[in-house]
């Protein structure tokens, strides 16, 4: 028999905007709704905390006007969350971030606010911070 509350959180696991809106009250940081990452399953796993997001009070924004490539910062956090997997509270819900992001697509500012909130003196944030040249062939 379930509990009126476990009716309550399975109804609201079937509406993607719902899922996202009860994600949100908990205050965590969350990518863009467009962005592919955004599944339904995704958002749950977060709420029971198989996937760490890290809070809204606990990320700072960034403002940089000069950053490498999307794809270029996906890989810059995927190589920090693979040192930090380890080392954090919450090793394996972090390292099943990792799989989503292998995954899915997000948007370039929720990788670099990961990047700044995993490790904040990467030298994307240091003032002469310049991205690598594009070549073209």
């Amino acid at each position: 028999m379930k509990s009126s509350t476990e009716t309550t959180v399975q109804s609201l696991l079937t509406n993607k905007t719902q899922q996202i809106d009860l994600v949100r009250r908990l205050d965590f940081f969350l990518p863009k709704e467009s962005a592919q990452i955004m599944t339904i399953q995704f958002l749950h796993e977060v709420f029971i905390g198989k996937v760490f997001l890290p809070k809204q009070f606990e990320v700072h924004p960034v403002q940089r006007t000069k950053l490498p490539p999307k794809k270029d910062c996906l890989n810059i956090l995927l190589s920090i969350l693979k040192k930090h997997v380890d080392h954090h509270q919450h090793g394996e819900a972090v390292r099943q971030l990792g799989h989503y992001l292998v995954e899915k697509e997000a948007d370039k500012n929720f990788y670099v606010v990961l990047i700044r909130f995993f490790d904040a003196e990467n030298e994307l944030f240091h003032p002469s911070y310049e991205p690598p040249k594009r070549q073209r062939v």
